[in-house]
């Protein structure tokens, strides 16, 4: 009974993937995850006690991510008609070596993101080292922030940036996916200009994230390093590394301590895209 009860529901998740409106999975699946991000967020605000205050949205995006990321492999395989949805994601679709490099590559260009703005924050006096620093709130933040990077960039650069490329094809799905990226990350208790900084920031920062999925063969890992490496290193500042003044200006340090939202960010994310592109233009006449 048990088993005939699973296929039917798999029948019913079949038909509804496969229905004549190709729009309307996805047009269900983003508001879901929506949905899933509010739940975890009051699910984590009631172990406040335990989790730092800066980390709360981090833990709630992971572990809505997460459990999306969890059903995406059928997805794939129904819709798409993918019988290794992984490789298709781009987790398994390079050797490891090249997976490796790409990863620890990501982690090096959030590294030099973080490092420019702890050195604008301590040369403008901003910014203070602390030197009593809890190693296990610096092992969570970062474990926790690559944890929240994979389960993203799966979900993001992984399947949604597919899915679109489907239904509207290259040119468009790119910067489609970095729209919606920015929606669903933009912290609600941003208000005013900020929050258009804070939209446009991290429309920068999935366009940096997809580019980087292009320079790397379409292997997710160099997405994850950076993204990982950008989300786990800052929180990792925030438990324990810097003590910032209440009168850093929000240019350098964003609202609510989101860099990417800041002036600084933001001319920085600019850049990189700049060389991105140039980098993605060379590599491509080598093979013309």
């Amino acid at each position: 009974m048990v088993k005939s009860f699973f296929q039917h529901l798999k029948s019913i998740g079949a038909s509804w993937l496969f229905q004549r409106s190709r729009w309307i999975p996805i047009a269900t699946a983003l508001p879901t995850l929506y949905a899933l991000d509010l739940i975890a967020r009051k699910i984590s605000i009631q172990f406040s006690s335990s989790i730092a205050t800066a980390n709360h949205d981090l833990l709630s995006k992971t572990i809505s991510l997460t459990i999306f990321a969890l059903i995406l492999p059928n997805w794939l395989r129904i819709r798409w008609n993918k019988k290794d949805p992984w490789s298709e994601l781009g987790l398994r679709n390079v050797p490891r070596l090249s997976s490796l490099t790409y990863f620890l590559t990501g982690l090096c260009i959030a590294a030099a993101f973080l490092l420019k703005i702890c050195i604008a924050g301590l040369g403008g006096s901003w910014a203070n080292w602390i030197s009593d620093i809890e190693i296990s709130k610096l092992v969570n933040a970062l474990v926790l922030g690559i944890s929240m990077g994979m389960a993203a960039e799966i979900v993001f650069r992984g399947w949604l940036w597919g899915e679109l490329n489907l239904l509207i094809g290259p040119q468009r799905a790119l910067p489609a996916q970095a729209i919606i990226f920015s929606l669903f990350f933009t912290d609600p208790n941003i208000q005013g200009i900020w929050k258009l900084g804070s939209i446009v920031g991290l429309f920068l920062f999935a366009m940096v994230l997809a580019i980087r999925r292009r320079q790397n063969q379409y292997s997710l890992w160099g997405s994850i390093g950076l993204h990982g490496g950008l989300a786990g290193g800052w929180h990792a500042l925030q438990s324990g590394l810097l003590d910032w003044s209440p009168t850093t200006p929000l240019w350098l340090i964003g609202p609510q301590n989101k860099p990417i939202a800041g002036l600084a960010g933001i001319s920085a994310l600019c850049v990189l895209i700049f060389f991105q592109l140039i980098t993605l233009s060379r590599s491509s006449r080598k093979f013309h």
